[in-house]
């Protein structure tokens, strides 16, 4: 039965989340096009809230997002771990230093648009603990709020995923909080009537397992003695 699911030329209507069409899907997509080499992809990305009205309306199969879903009709499956994290350009002119989450107050935000403030926990923890930044540029492109704030217009909130890579081309840095972190998932999403489907098992069951293999193996590599050489069972590290 596998041999013949994975055979067939089948469409697969998958969405994802801004952040993880910019940095993960790609990845996702490789993975599960190696084991079904036939199957075809319809891809939407937008924010959280339209793929979750997208899945429900049936007009999406699974999606991968990292906003917060509401929904009691949908499964959702986590697949890695990821963080929300306030950037600033490194050259932004603090006058005095940035330590507790409250101190958001002192700078400038560069916001996303309207509809991701309700699926975003960071924000959401901002408006709960009354913490109002005063949102001096907003939009919904993920490039144009990196931009922002390498201009310094302000500090954005943004995936670690996001920052990581952006930081490779941009000059920015990561405020930390003594008072706050804000750790999330990144999951998979289909409505609940599906979850039986082959297709939707098949799927989860690539990416999920690549990622295993990932994990696995930075877990190999942590415990080297600087050589590449795993310790064996019966050596302890300093051992000589």
């Amino acid at each position: 039965m596998n041999q013949q699911m994975f055979s067939q030329k089948r469409s697969l209507r998958i969405g994802s989340s801004v952040t993880v069409g910019h940095y993960l899907l790609d990845n996702y997509l490789q993975v599960v096009k190696t084991t079904m080499p036939n199957l075809h992809f319809d891809i939407m990305i937008s924010n959280t809230e339209s793929i979750e009205e997208a899945i429900l309306a049936n007009h999406l199969d699974i999606a991968i997002v990292e906003g917060i879903v509401e929904s009691s009709r949908v499964c959702q499956v986590d697949l890695e771990e990821d963080e929300l994290v306030a950037v600033l350009s490194a050259d932004y002119p603090i006058e005095q230093p940035i330590t507790q989450l409250q101190d958001l107050n002192l700078l400038p935000w560069i916001a996303r648009e309207e509809g991701s403030h309700r699926r975003n926990q960071f924000e959401l923890d901002l408006k709960e603990r009354k913490i109002h930044p005063k949102v001096v540029f907003s939009a919904t492109n993920l490039d144009t709020i990196l931009q922002a704030v390498e201009h310094q217009y302000g500090f954005a909130v943004l995936s670690k995923f996001a920052f990581e890579e952006a930081q490779k081309k941009q000059n920015l840095e990561r405020l930390s909080f003594a008072d706050y972190h804000c750790p999330r998932s990144i999951r998979a999403i289909y409505r609940k009537d599906v979850e039986k489907d082959p297709l939707i098992k098949g799927v989860l069951h690539c990416i999920q397992s690549d990622l295993q293999k990932g994990s696995d193996y930075a877990s190999s590599e942590n415990n080297t003695d600087g050589t590449g050489l795993l310790f064996s069972k019966d050596v302890e590290p300093g051992d000589k």
